[in-house]
């Protein structure tokens, strides 16, 4: 696992001395390693479990534990739709703040079905974790689509 490099900067505020830390190195990597530890982080932070990874992927969970020990692999497709699935869930973060409990309330949450008021999520009527698994990579584009509108407005609206 990668370590969490802490940096101290000393400054004149009204705390004290203020901590700055930096990301794991694996929130910037691109490695197979570093895949599986977005992978145990993402359980840590947004309270999903193997279970879901499993079912979002459309996989055996003995299979994707054997992965995640590093003791079986990954198809090319698995990898991909786990790197569209990080990227989404670090905007989900950003979005809310980095709140790791707004964020598991947001994948716990059934909004309503059939609010067609933009923006309205695109697993209306379900939780975002059940979208999420019934809906694998194809989902995660969707759920990326609308958090980046909200975001950043949608330059493929009409």
């Amino acid at each position: 696992m990668s370590q969490i490099h802490e940096v101290t900067t000393e400054s004149k505020t009204m705390e004290g001395v203020m901590k700055l830390q930096t990301v794991p190195d694996f929130f910037q990597e691109e490695t197979e390693d570093a895949l599986r530890n977005q992978v145990e982080w993402l359980g840590q932070e947004v309270g999903v479990n193997h279970g879901f990874f499993a079912r979002f992927l459309g996989m055996d969970e003995a299979a994707l534990e054997a992965w995640i020990d590093g003791r079986g692999t990954l198809p090319l497709e698995g990898e991909q739709a786990l790197r569209g699935f990080w990227h989404t869930a670090l905007h989900l973060l950003s979005f809310l703040n980095f709140d790791g409990a707004s964020v598991q309330k947001l994948f716990r949450h059934a909004p309503p079905a059939g609010d067609d008021a933009p923006p309205s999520p695109p697993w209306g009527g379900s939780t975002l974790q059940a979208f999420l698994e019934a809906g694998g990579p194809r989902a995660v584009e969707s759920v990326d689509r609308w958090v980046t509108g909200l975001r950043f407005g949608d330059p493929y609206a009409a």
